[in-house]
């Protein structure tokens, strides 16, 4: 197994070349497609970041892994330590110019045409994610409940990651396993997908199996995609000063129907891509409740400890 890149790994055919494209996503699960996306828009994006996001000590934040929305914690290194949830939900106001430019660059025309090479149809943005500094991922499948090989000629779900700035070898690289998509894990089927001992299996699989670990280097405005099937995660950060801005989107055809975002509120259009929303948006409560979480963030927190209310409207199946 080799944690970098060898020449055959960056080899990608060009996205011009839609059927070589397919083909090799098919085949390997994951593909890059190089200076993707504008480097100046992704400059826009991480001083927006810095500029706006970093140093608002008193807005809440959607956290991936706890169903509720907390402050900032930082890194040793002074880095944002969990990652930005769900873009299109963040408060316009706020964040004009770092929501704006992510938006733009999860929904760029080079992103969309990728995807729509891949999925055959037009594309929905189902979630998306900020990360400043490295956060440690072991090796994982993001589709729970599929089996590998169930769809050889294409994906269910297609995630997508976006270097915002060239990333440094010691900030943790993000790996991959070409063509764990369409293996199967020795007693994956069995367990919950969800369960510590499947993603322990996964784990075990990804450094003891037959299969390579392929992190390809990733310069400001390299775009990943990978198939939801595809094993991947990312490498330790032996470097943790250093910053890992990137974006992350997660991305379905449009006609398919998905209950895992029945949790969604309303959709809107851009740059002709749907877009969900995850905050409750289409009820006076749910709009009161996301004015009052991202303009008045201390009011929110004294009366979510008073009321003890779960859920909020304004974050439908979170706990907010």
């Amino acid at each position: 197994m080799t944690t970098e890149p060898s020449e055959a790994s960056d080899a990608f055919p060009a996205l011009t070349d839609a059927a070589a494209f397919r083909e090799y996503f098919q085949r390997e699960g994951y593909v890059v497609v190089r200076h993707a996306l504008p480097p100046a828009l992704c400059t826009e994006a991480v001083d927006g970041f810095l500029k706006e996001v970093h140093l608002d000590t008193r807005a809440l934040f959607q956290r991936a892994t706890a169903p509720r929305y907390e402050p900032h914690v930082y890194t040793g290194a002074g880095h944002m330590h969990y990652p930005i949830m769900n873009l299109p939900d963040i408060s316009s106001r706020r964040y004009p110019q770092f929501k704006g430019a992510g938006m733009a660059l999860l929904t760029d025309k080079v992103v969309r045409r990728a995807l729509e090479t891949l999925f055959g149809e037009p594309v929905r943005l189902v979630r998306s994610m900020y990360f400043d500094g490295h956060e440690p991922s072991c090796a994982h499948r993001d589709k729970a409940g599929g089996k590998p090989g169930d769809n050889p000629s294409g994906a269910a779900m297609i995630g997508a990651w976006i270097a915002a700035e060239d990333i440094d070898p010691g900030a943790g690289r993000f790996f991959v396993l070409p063509g764990s998509h369409l293996q199967q894990v020795p007693g994956e089927i069995p367990l919950d997908p969800r369960s510590a001992r499947c993603q322990a299996a996964v784990a075990d699989f990804a450094a003891r199996g037959p299969l390579p670990l392929v992190a390809p280097a990733m310069g400001q405005g390299d775009l990943l995609l990978w198939n939801s099937m595809t094993i991947h995660g990312s490498l330790p950060a032996t470097a943790p000063q250093c910053s890992h801005r990137s974006f992350t989107g997660y991305y379905t055809s449009r006609s398919q129907v998905d209950d895992r975002h029945a949790d969604a509120g309303a959709s809107v259009m851009m740059g002709g891509m749907e877009i969900l929303h995850h905050s409750e948006q289409r009820t006076l409560a749910g709009r009161a409740a996301i004015l009052l979480r991202s303009e008045y963030p201390g009011a929110y927190t004294v009366l979510r400890r008073l009321r003890h209310l779960r859920p909020w409207p304004g974050g439908r199946g979170t706990g907010t």
